[in-house]
């Protein structure tokens, strides 16, 4: 196990290689030097980062964290890879007066406004008139959690039989619909009883409606969610929208409580460096994912993506990003999160390139300026090696030499983050 921070080297020697010399001297900083001390019983964290931890993919770490050995008490969804742990199904159901588009970060939306985005892609129905199909489901969201998720497999089904909410975050402006209902499901059927009408806002922002999904219909239903539907009480216009960022289902107490747990929230895409979050997020989006999430753990892992500055823009540009993340939590009078930066793994050279040694020069200095946040360091816990070099039985890299190239691999560099953020005090071979 590798201990968080650059412990008192001043330089690293590889066989066969020149010494690696880090960007500059900054004091180790472990979790245990300052007394953080991460527990998955108590991490509601989101993760802001580019392909590894938001492509919904089984090739990706984000989707292997289903897996981990924790009291996972919720999920985000987003439009994505159905074979990932979730599934959503959005439609016109039929009609051809609803146009549905999945719409890229880089896309951006159709009626122009914000860019507000959680992960990857945004869900968007147009409508070109008043929409008369009573009963009709045009969207759902739901949970996978039975044999036929093979490739991202939940450590156990802790949705099923339990009290859950759906949060769903609607993008809102004088153009959407006036009203939208949800509805609870399990196992593809709909609750006769727990269902909700939510009226829309005029103006635009990001409008967080809720929907209890109980366990008194279909208690042992597998593929829990939520479903949209268009009330009959509306009248929807020409040119009017529904847009959704994303939907957060979460495990709640009898009461509709919050628990404790682990519960993750992403936000970011493939390609993405510091100055894309920078550039291409609405403020608001991420003050509405901290309420989604509850979060108190903002987790940073960026620096596979050389910035548009180059290496001297590194400092500034994760300085402006976590600025923008504390003001996103002042908006909603929420005190300062912990942050976690996340050094990661070399790429595409075998041993890790200058640029990747000033990222984590960077995150080393960020984790030090305050007592409250800590580092993980992938590159020190392999060597300061590309995973596949330091061992090449355990990870595989795809033909870039930068993604997961399987998904074993993708579960042990998942199973790695799990290790360093919580159990910093054991060795990799424990």
């Amino acid at each position: 196990m590798c201990v968080l921070g650059f412990v008192g080297l001043g330089f690293l020697v590889l066989a066969g290689m020149g010494p690696i010399q880090p960007g500059r001297a900054v004091a180790p900083k472990s979790n245990q030097d300052v007394g953080v001390r991460l527990n998955p019983s108590r991490f509601r964290c989101i993760v802001v980062g580019d392909s590894q931890t938001t492509d919904p993919s089984a090739f990706r770490i984000r989707t292997q964290t289903h897996g981990w050995d924790a009291p996972i008490i919720g999920e985000l969804i987003c439009v994505g890879n159905s074979a990932t742990g979730f599934l959503v199904n959005n439609s016109n159901a039929g009609q051809s007066d609803i146009v549905y588009q999945s719409i890229e970060m880089n896309q951006g939306w159709p009626n122009g406004g914000p860019a507000d985005f959680f992960a990857l892609f945004g869900a968007n129905w147009t409508f070109l008139g008043d929409i008369n199909a009573p009963g009709s489901r045009i969207g759902r969201y739901r949970l996978r959690f039975g044999i036929s998720n093979t490739d991202a497999p939940w450590e156990e089904p802790w949705g099923v039989g339990q009290p859950l909410v759906a949060k769903i975050a609607v993008r809102t402006s004088p153009m959407c619909v006036d009203a939208i209902e949800t509805r609870a499901e399990r196992g593809g059927i709909s609750s006769p009883g727990a269902r909700t009408v939510h009226k829309l806002s005029k103006q635009w922002g990001i409008q967080i409606i809720e929907q209890p999904i109980p366990i008194d219909f279909n208690p042992l239903g597998d593929d829990v969610g939520v479903g949209f539907y268009l009330p009959s009480s509306s009248v929807e216009q020409f040119g009017q929208f529904l847009q959704v960022l994303g939907v957060v289902i979460e495990r709640v107490g009898p009461k509709g409580q919050r628990l404790n747990g682990t519960l993750i929230g992403y936000q970011g895409r493939g390609g993405w460096s510091a100055q894309e979050h920078l550039d291409r997020i609405s403020p608001a989006s991420r003050s509405a994912l901290i309420e989604m999430i509850d979060a108190q753990y903002i987790m940073m892992m960026l620096g596979h993506n050389q910035e548009p500055g180059g290496q001297a823009s590194i400092e500034p540009d994760l300085l402006r990003l976590v600025s923008e993340w504390e003001k996103a939590f002042t908006v909603i009078g929420r005190s300062r999160p912990s942050f976690v930066f996340v050094v990661p793994w070399a790429v595409i050279s075998e041993s890790a390139s200058p640029y990747m040694l000033e990222v984590e020069s960077v995150m080393q200095m960020l984790a030090a300026d305050n007592r409250r946040d800590m580092l993980v360091n992938y590159l020190q816990r392999y060597m300061y090696l590309r995973p596949d070099v330091y061992d090449s039985a355990q990870f595989e890299l795809d033909n870039a030499l930068v993604h997961p190239g399987d998904i074993p691999t993708a579960v042990n560099l998942s199973e790695d983050l799990f290790e360093m953020l919580f159990h910093p005090d054991r060795t990799p071979d424990q």
